[in-house]
């Protein structure tokens, strides 16, 4: 083999897995799939939201903004703020009666 068909070979590999990997990427994204890794990334987007709530106290704050400033969606955001506090942000422990 020579040294340029040595060279199109590798060329031809890093082609292969970069497809690969932007593929994985797309997916994941589409179907909202996040890496273990995102862990530590959600605990920091909690604590910038609560540091955002005090800063904002006194302000109505929508579910919107908040996910909005951590740039994450509504759904995500509700889920991880749930897991991580063990609460729902915006409902309360009193259940109602008529």
């Amino acid at each position: 083999m020579t040294e340029y068909e040595s060279a199109l070979l590798v060329r031809h590999m890093f082609l292969g897995a970069l497809s690969v990997t932007i593929t994985h990427q797309i997916v994941r994204s589409l179907l909202d799939i996040r890496p273990q890794t995102d862990v530590i990334t959600d605990k920091f987007e909690i604590e910038k939201t609560i540091e955002y709530m005090y800063q904002h106290f006194g302000e109505k704050l929508t579910i919107g903004t908040l996910a909005g400033n951590v740039n994450m969606s509504e759904s995500h955001y509700i889920r991880t703020f749930k897991k991580k506090l063990g609460i729902a942000y915006g409902f309360s422990n009193k259940s109602t009666h008529k």
